[in-house]
């Protein structure tokens, strides 16, 4: 009984405590408990509520700094559209080569360069054709970096065609509009045109004849009143391997020819010996020559005081977004008979100093810089490298050699390579790191590859062009 008696209890006990417990912390009835709850649970809500506005207010910051990043990129000529997705091929067709794209119309030639033919870049129709003379080529003006320089082909025709003519004659000079083909002005040059730019609506143009020499000129073709025309210097192109370089115009400077020469007033046609071009960090850099060749480079501040000289060419790509701007990738001149044998380096923008050393890098040229990583193509080979230290991030062997475009939209680059089960494949490369994203097949008979308007253009070496997208 005794034994009962505690068990009871001990129940009893047991049974109170939890009570008292109950009451002091548990959650009371619903009729009098509401307030003593929303005030027991509304920290908790009123943190997640606040993690979660602050995880929204991140995540719309990082949307709008990739917009902006975007928005940056694709003011970048060359730069594609987001690559996130494998191209698909669009169409195909048999061509002689690529003159020009704009507007979505691609113009090509046919095999025996006798007609031209504008076609839909998008889905291969044919917008418009025209029918060359025996004497007749065309060559694309190039965006010399005015503004608004329309799409136009410069087609040339001897005025007085003969056996043997000389580059001195005269030359008729048709301008058509890419998107249509119509001719929109018809110019007489007095020598054989070498080189056609654009700037606005206006005509540059580099003509040479057998006695005058190479003639730098700027054409109105609505009036067809000639504006200026300048003598060019002796290495107008010699040392110009990219024929789009050969124009380029920059706060009214239009610097022309092979790298290194004097630009003129755009407006006027008067040399700007003075002028240098600029180079990232805010400066400038000219280069120093002897007999033609690169020698060294002073770089000077945005006031025109010298910072210093070094016996180095730049090596920058044309392709960048102005990151990393405080180290100048440049290649040390040698003075041996072989050019551009030197080894690659990196130098602080505003003192010169060496900040790191690459290697020869022989055979490759710098192509994209994007987020401080700067990829270098040729020789059957990717190389990409950090800009502020000279670390090489990634390398890759390409397929195509040396007929490689810069294919990139800021995040991957397309590298054509050969792979072990499909054969040759473009491959989306993460610019940062070289992680392969996606491939897509290509014909076996490729022999380049490249950026055509806003698509991606494969041509393989019996003429078939094949337009990726």
């Amino acid at each position: 009984m005794g034994q009962a008696r505690h068990d009871r209890e001990s129940v009893e006990v047991s049974m109170t405590e939890h009570d008292d417990v109950g009451v002091d912390h548990l959650a009371p009835p619903a009729q009098d408990g509401g307030p003593r709850r929303r005030r027991s649970w509304w920290p908790v809500v009123a943190a997640v509520a606040l993690v979660t506005v602050i995880a929204a207010g991140a995540s719309v910051m990082e949307d709008r700094r990739e917009s902006a990043r975007r928005a940056q990129l694709a003011a970048i000529p060359g730069v594609l559209a987001p690559l996130d997705q494998p191209l698909q091929e669009l169409w195909r067709t048999q061509v002689g080569g690529e003159l020009h794209a704009a507007e979505g119309v691609v113009v090509f030639s046919d095999a025996g360069g006798l007609t031209l033919r504008g076609l839909d870049l998008a889905d291969g129709d044919l917008r418009w054709s025209r029918d060359l003379g025996a004497d007749e080529e065309c060559q694309p003006v190039l965006d010399g970096g005015g503004g608004d320089d329309p799409p136009r082909i410069a087609c040339q025709t001897a005025l007085v065609a003969q056996a043997g003519a000389s580059q001195d004659q005269a030359h008729a000079v048709v301008l058509l509009d890419v998107a249509t083909g119509a001719p929109v002005a018809e110019l007489e040059i007095s020598g054989y045109v070498v080189a056609a730019g654009g700037y606005g609506t206006d005509l540059l143009v580099a003509s040479v004849g057998r006695t005058a020499g190479i003639l730098l000129e700027r054409w109105e073709p609505g009036t067809g009143r000639r504006v200026w025309a300048q003598p060019a210097a002796e290495d107008f192109l010699g040392g110009s391997h990219d024929v789009t370089s050969v124009f380029r115009v920059v706060d009214e400077l239009l610097w022309w020819g092979a790298p290194g020469t004097t630009p003129l007033d755009v407006r006027t046609g008067e040399v700007v010996p003075d002028a240098a071009p600029s180079v990232p960090g805010g400066g400038t850099l000219v280069e120093t020559r002897d007999d033609d060749r690169v020698v060294g480079s002073r770089v000077l501040d945005a006031d025109g005081t010298l910072l210093f000289d070094a016996p180095v060419e730049p090596w920058a790509p044309p392709v960048s977004d102005g990151s990393a701007p405080e180290v100048l990738t440049v290649r040390r001149v040698e003075t041996g008979p072989l050019l551009s044998t030197g080894e690659v380096i990196g130098i602080d923008a505003r003192t010169g100093e060496l900040r790191w050393t690459g290697g020869v890098l022989a055979g490759v040229s710098p192509r994209v810089q994007v987020d401080g990583v700067l990829v270098a193509v040729g020789s059957g080979r990717v190389v990409a490298i950090d800009v502020l230290t000279g670390e090489v991030r990634w390398e890759q062997g390409a397929h195509l050699r040396p007929y490689i475009g810069s294919m990139t939209d800021g995040d991957v680059l397309l590298v054509p390579q050969r792979d072990a089960g499909s054969g040759p494949v473009l491959a989306a490369h993460d610019i940062r790191s070289g992680q392969v994203r996606w491939t897509v097949g290509i014909p076996e008979q490729s022999a380049y590859a490249g950026v055509i308007g806003d698509k991606v253009l494969v041509m393989t070496g019996d003429g078939v062009a094949i337009v990726l997208g």
